[in-house]
This record gives C-alpha cells, sequence and structure tokens, in this order.
C-alpha cells in the first residue's frame, strides 16, 4: 500500500517537473488543448505590461508558458530549445535578429508571394513578424540576454506600432496566423503530421486567447495606453543597428511616377538606410532636428536655408572634382550626387522640423532632382555618382577608415544594393527618365542657387554635414 502511495507521489512530481520545463518539441503540439497558465505574481505588473504580454500571448499558450510574466526562469529550457532554430545563443545574436525583424522581418518576400498566389491570406503581415520580436524579447529577457527593463522598451515600441496598425485583439490574431500560414509557403515547409499539428495547435491556441474568460485579451482593451518611450533608449539602439536598412513604404500601391515620388526616390539612400519609410516627406521630427544641428549647425530655418543655399551652388564638388585632377588614385566619375542627395536629405529634414513648408521642401528637390537628370543618365549612374563623391569627400577629409567608418560604408553598400535590385524598391518603380516639372517663377531652389553661387565657392558654412555620412 505505502509502496505504491510512494510510486503515485513520484509519478505526480515527475509531471509537475515535465510540464514546467517542457520543450517546444515536436510533441507539444500533439498533446491535449492548450491552456491559459498564469504565474500570479505577488506583485503584479502595470498595464500596460500586461498589455504587451498579453500581445505576446500567442506564444504564451501555444508554448505552455504563464501569460502574465515576462521574466519567466522556469521557463528557460523552453526558450533555449525554441531559440535553437533562430540559433540564437548569445546577446549579440538575439539583437540581430531582433533588429531584422523590427525592419525586415518576413514582409517583403511574403507581400511578393501574396501578389503572386491571390489564394494565400490577404492580411498585413507586420504582425507575425513583430509577435515574433515579442517572442524573442520574452525568452531573452528569460534567458539573460537582455535585461528586464530592455525587454519592456523593445516591447513598448512593437506594441505601439501594433495598436497603430491593427484595430483589436481579434485583428491582430488573424494577422498574426496568416502571417505564419504565408511564412510556411515561403519556406517552403512540406506538409507533414508534425507541421499540421503545430498549425492547428496554434490555431487552438488563437481560438482559446478570443474566447476564454481567463484569457488577457478578454480582460485587456486593444487600446490601452502604452507610454510614449524616451528618446535615445535601447530600441535606438536596436533599431540603427547594421540591419536597420529596408525598403519600407507607409502606402506602396500608391507609389506612382510623380515628380515629389521622383524626389523621394532620389532621396531614398538615407531613408532606406535609416530605415524609414520612402514614400513620405516628414518623418521622424526629433532625430531630424536632433540630426540638423548636429551634422549642419542648422537651428533654424536661415541657418537650413543657407546650407540648401550652398549645396545647390557648389557643396563639395568643386573640391571633389580638384581632387580627382590632383590624385591619380582618386576614383573618376562625376560627383555631383553627394551634394545633391545630401540637398534633398536637408530639405526633408527642414520640412519635418517645420523650418521649410512641403511646397518649398519638393521645390528644392525638384531643382536637385533636375540637375540629377542631365548629369547622370540611369539610377545606376546616379548610383555611381553618390558613391564616388562619398568615396572623395571621405579623401577630401581624411577621416580614419576605423571599425565604425568601415561598418557604416557596408550598410551603405548594403542600402544601394537593395534600392539598385530589390523588385519594391523606388528605384524600380520610378523611372530614371520620368518628365520633371520645368521650374516655377521664383523657384526657391535657383534663387538660392543664384544667391550664393559666388560666395559659396569662397566660403562654405562652418559645419558642412561632417557626419552625415
Amino acid at each position: 500500500m505505502w509502496s505504491l502511495l510512494v510510486f503515485i507521489v513520484l509519478v505526480a512530481l515527475v509531471v509537475v517537473y515535465r510540464r514546467r520545463t517542457r520543450r517546444p518539441s515536436a510533441a507539444l503540439y500533439t498533446r491535449g488543448g492548450p491552456r491559459i497558465e498564469l504565474a500570479r505574481a505577488a506583485d503584479p505588473p502595470p498595464e500596460p505590461e500586461r498589455w504587451l504580454l498579453a500581445a505576446n500571448a500567442v506564444y504564451s499558450v501555444w508554448m505552455e508558458r504563464p501569460v502574465d510574466v515576462l521574466l519567466d526562469l522556469p521557463g528557460r529550457p523552453t526558450y533555449a530549445e525554441g531559440f535553437k532554430p533562430w540559433e540564437i545563443t548569445t546577446r549579440d545574436r538575439l539583437l540581430f535578429n531582433l533588429a531584422d525583424l523590427a525592419h525586415h522581418g518576413s514582409r517583403r518576400p511574403m507581400r511578393l508571394l501574396q501578389q503572386q498566389d491571390p489564394a494565400l491570406p490577404q492580411h498585413d503581415l507586420l504582425a507575425f513578424d513583430l509577435g515574433r520580436f515579442l517572442y524573442l524579447c520574452v525568452g531573452g529577457t528569460s534567458l539573460g540576454l537582455i535585461t528586464p527593463e530592455e525587454g519592456r522598451v523593445l516591447m513598448l515600441h512593437a506594441g505601439r506600432t501594433l495598436q497603430r496598425h491593427y484595430a483589436g485583439w481579434n485583428e491582430y490574431a488573424d494577422a498574426f496566423l496568416a502571417g505564419y500560414i504565408v511564412n510556411r509557403t515561403h519556406k517552403n515547409i512540406a506538409f507533414t503530421p508534425q507541421s499540421q499539428a503545430r498549425h492547428d495547435s496554434l490555431q487552438r491556441a488563437i481560438d482559446l486567447l478570443k474566447r476564454s474568460k481567463q484569457s488577457p485579451w478578454q480582460q485587456l482593451a486593444w487600446a490601452t495606453p502604452l507610454p510614449r518611450p524616451e528618446p535615445d533608449d535601447f530600441y535606438d539602439f536596436v533599431s540603427r543597428s547594421e540591419l536597420s536598412e529596408a525598403i519600407i513604404y507607409t502606402n506602396e500601391e500608391a507609389f506612382l511616377p510623380s515628380d515629389q515620388n521622383w524626389t523621394l526616390a532620389a532621396g531614398a539612400i538615407y531613408r532606406a538606410w535609416w530605415g524609414e519609410p520612402l514614400d513620405v516627406l516628414i518623418s521622424n521630427p526629433a532625430e531630424r532636428l536632433a540630426g540638423l544641428k548636429r551634422d549642419w549647425g542648422a537651428e533654424n530655418r536661415q541657418e537650413a536655408l543657407d546650407i540648401l543655399g550652398w549645396l545647390a551652388a557648389s557643396g563639395h564638388r568643386g573640391e571633389l572634382e580638384r581632387l580627382q585632377r590632383q590624385l591619380p588614385t582618386a576614383p573618376a566619375g562625376d560627383p555631383l550626387a553627394w551634394d545633391m542627395v545630401r540637398l534633398i536629405q536637408v530639405a526633408m529634414g527642414a520640412a519635418s522640423v517645420g523650418y521649410l513648408t512641403a511646397d518649398e521642401a519638393y521645390g528644392l528637390m525638384l531643382g536637385a532632382g533636375r540637375q540629377l537628370q542631365q548629369h547622370y543618365g540611369s539610377w545606376p549612374e546616379f548610383r555611381t555618382g553618390f558613391q564616388t563623391g562619398r568615396v572623395l569627400w571621405r579623401m577630401y577629409g581624411a577621416q580614419p577608415s576605423d571599425s565604425e567608418t568601415r561598418k557604416s560604408d557596408a550598410s551603405i553598400d548594403r542600402t544601394l544594393q537593395l534600392l539598385e535590385h530589390e523588385p519594391d524598391s523606388p528605384w524600380q518603380k520610378i523611372p530614371w527618365a520620368y518628365p520633371l516639372s520645368e521650374p516655377a517663377p521664383n523657384d526657391l531652389y535657383s534663387a538660392l542657387a543664384a544667391a550664393l553661387s559666388k560666395s559659396a565657392a569662397e566660403e562654405q558654412p562652418a559645419r558642412d554635414g561632417h557626419t552625415l555620412n
């Protein structure tokens, strides 16, 4: 009798232990129905953090982990196993994957698949990438690869983005499941009983979160206020990593040939490098304000106009052309694109912070565009001109070839490759030879260039974009 009782107790202990440490193996997706597990901490997290954990609940329920805790120490074996397909064993590798999901993820190739196969779910696919982003944050925090505070900051940015893109929990969940299905097609995952079990288990987890009274989705409104993160925080470090370059639109279908869109395409180098939308004039005013002051010494409208006039009239190209004549090792080619791209970027930044109106900025950008079309015959030639000017500028400024410079150069090269070869690049959507409109009377670009053409050739502004590289 006693031996039987001891045996039962031992079996129960083994079952409890395995349930606490179970890993996301094939068996996980073939067991009984999912459950909503709660850690019920003595000091529950505040409501915004509960919302972020609720957004990750798809994974928590799917993998049978608590839905209400960020630092899940008992779940470490589960997350360590789940991170194996990502090859995540270090902090750097985790940040690498987080940066990729924030900017690239699977969205671009999956969008192409959706366009090619109307039978695939046609949802917005952001939910799948940011859902995985949240999962990596929780797993990375639990494994000690990032701190809880870093995890919260990263999740807060992802959560605010999700709230802007979706109207409710159900829409988010449906988009996540659609992304999972499209991603399976993208990766050519063969249909097997195991893969079907995984899909069915995910579907059951989502259904449970939608209907159960215990679900955090039933307890927290989708529109729960999430605080605005502080500037220059940990997310900025991750998002500006070497994987920040990306082709992103706010409305890709509306990006059709026009004067404005041609100039945005010409200015896409820096926006794509920063991982910001390419089809809008105004972007990230706080960052643009800091950049204008840091890179150009421009803190008001007049100082911005001085910089723009100098770039239009002479910029660095006079010095760079002299350098080409004096140094046999200097790269050949027309460096005009280097100045014109920076002029477009300064105009976009000045418009973003209110130093210029949108019409003024586009007028300046159009003037630069007309010059570019006169000097180059195609987007590849324009790209070569920009690269030539950038290399000459480094030689002119005698900038050291340190690790940060090499990393910056490699990132710019990746950006240019994306813009030249990706099917959804603005350079593929807008013909180089698109006929740009003639300048309007009292055109601001021509007026600035004429007013500064003499003085700018002799005296450049004190700070001339030395860090906008």
